[in-house]
């Protein structure tokens, strides 16, 4: 509470002395207090107002999660309305309604409180999936199990009245280990990093858990007293809350938790198996048991959801390492799949054919127009060629500038499909024009085996291609020969600029 304002720790400093003096007064005593009834009414009413409203003045001053934080004050003005609504209405009645309007307020303020809890939980913990929201709810139906199966059984009179009474009597404790379960959860789910405001707001919740338990068991027994010790832990915790409220943020959110809250959720897991256990050897209460079956069904669930997350995982990861990432084209490793089924399933009568191309001028294409350029040519060319022998074959980039096709039929230097492929692989860009050097390969007449066929096309890839470099590079010295005896004086001109250009 560093930037806390001097004012706001000067109300804290009277709050927290209130509070001493309200507990030293339930544990003595009213004994020579004055005005007794000022002090264990008067003076709690007081340090629940004072703490909902410091909850209330941190809501306007912050702007980080702030929503989040305006949730969980709600919750702390709820309960606050009904400590009122108790003692200046109901509690002055000759007879007193139960469940009445301050049990509404005091429950219904267990709602926001939640709510501010899981949007905590989404600005701070990001992504937050489907998967983690079930081990939640594992983790919370695990704890509640636990607890009401050690704690209901005491509890003697919370399932005796009407409907209403019994939902109300139920609501209480259950309630309080929800939230109790969401903090606890809250911590693993931020990978127990305990900053000041997760700390203070689970104490602040806990403070309260713990007062209505022992609220609950001394009603039952009929031991409690109002104006004890007791009455000054609810205050606490709403002055602890409130002072969750006022802590910074932290600027940084836990990425990617994944299987982080895996070995958690097995932890609850087997907490409420063991609750199911316990109920073979010793009298177990129904509300225990349904908790504890809901959360093992729930981690049924957990577990179908992380064999679809893996199963998904391998798929995606099968088909990224056989795919290109560039063009979208199976990569050299689907090929060799494809290629070694083709090899073994050609036979005279139902041959496959293979083509390899390279692609002539790319690399000039290349450094004339940038990487980008180069990149976004190869893309469109992938695209062209996976057109050109869709219904035949499937296309592949086998990386750099290099391609191939596998066809599921016998395909010649003349076949449309071929020639359709030769299209794709033209590009008319002035004046750096590609276009593709290719080998064919016959399965099996001409090789029988998947290396072998992709050795053999790339040799007679690669024939063609210096093929065709001698062939320019001849048309280009009869085009200079031609041109000396045509033009005597450019060539003496060229001859000239040539030395000027290494004496540079």
């Amino acid at each position: 509470m560093r930037s806390t304002p001097k004012t706001v720790r000067l109300v804290y400093a009277l709050l927290c002395a209130g509070l001493v003096v309200h507990g030293v007064n339930g544990i003595t005593g009213p004994g020579d207090w004055p005005f007794p009834e000022a002090i264990t009414v008067w003076l709690y009413l007081l340090l629940m107002v004072i703490g909902s409203l410091l909850g209330v003045a941190s809501v306007v001053r912050r702007r980080r999660e702030r929503l989040a934080w305006t949730a969980i004050t709600a919750g702390l003005v709820l309960w606050t309305a009904g400590d009122l609504v108790w003692n200046v209405w109901i509690a002055k009645l000759s007879e007193e309604p139960y469940p009445s309007v301050a049990d509404f307020l005091y429950v219904g303020s267990y709602i926001p409180i939640y709510v501010g809890v899981v949007l905590l939980l989404r600005a701070r913990v990001r992504p937050v999936r489907g998967s983690q929201w079930v081990d939640g709810m594992i983790g919370c139906l695990a704890i509640s199990a636990l607890a009401a199966a050690a704690l209901f059984p005491a509890f003697t009179g919370l399932t005796e009245g009407n409907a209403t009474e019994v939902a109300v009597n139920l609501a209480y404790p259950v309630c309080d280990l929800l939230v109790l379960s969401f903090i606890v959860l809250a911590l693993g789910l931020t990978r127990w990093r305990l900053d000041s405001s997760w700390v203070l707001l689970g104490i602040g919740q806990a403070t309260n858990v713990v007062a209505d338990v022992i609220y609950a068991y001394q009603q039952a027994a009929g031991t409690y007293v109002s104006g004890s010790w007791l009455d000054t832990v609810w205050p606490l915790g709403v002055a602890v809350t409130a002072a969750a409220a006022w802590q910074r943020a932290p600027r940084t959110t836990v990425e990617e938790l994944g299987g982080r809250t895996l070995p958690l959720t097995a932890a609850f897991a087997a907490v409420a198996l063991g609750v199911l256990l316990a109920g073979q050897f010793m009298h177990l209460h129904l509300a225990a048991a349904l908790l504890a079956g809901g959360a093992l069904i729930l981690a049924g669930v957990r577990g179908g959801i992380l064999f679809r997350d893996n199963l998904r995982l391998l798929q995606t990861s099968r088909r990224e390492s056989l795919t290109d990432g560039l063009s979208g084209l199976p990569n050299r490793r689907a090929l060799m799949l494809d290629l070694e089924d083709a090899a073994a399933a050609a036979t005279s009568h139902e041959p496959r054919t293979l083509a390899l191309f390279d692609l002539d001028g790319f690399k000039q294409y290349n450094d004339a127009f940038g990487h980008a350029a180069g990149d976004s040519l190869l893309r469109r060319l992938a695209g062209d060629l996976a057109a050109a022998v869709d219904g035949h074959g499937r296309a592949y980039r086998l990386g750099g500038d290099e391609f191939c096709i596998l066809l599921d039929r016998h395909a010649d230097a003349n076949d449309p499909v071929v020639e359709a492929a030769l299209l794709a692989l033209f590009e008319p860009a002035d004046p750096y024009a590609v276009d593709a050097s290719y080998g064919l390969v016959a399965l099996p007449d001409d090789a029988p085996t998947a290396a072998e066929a992709l050795r053999l096309a790339d040799h007679r890839m690669y024939a063609l291609k210096h093929g065709r470099r001698a062939t320019q590079g001849q048309a280009r010295e009869v085009l200079l020969a031609l041109l000396g005896e045509r033009e005597p004086d450019l060539h003496r001109h060229m001859r000239d600029v040539a030395g000027l250009a290494r004496w540079v």
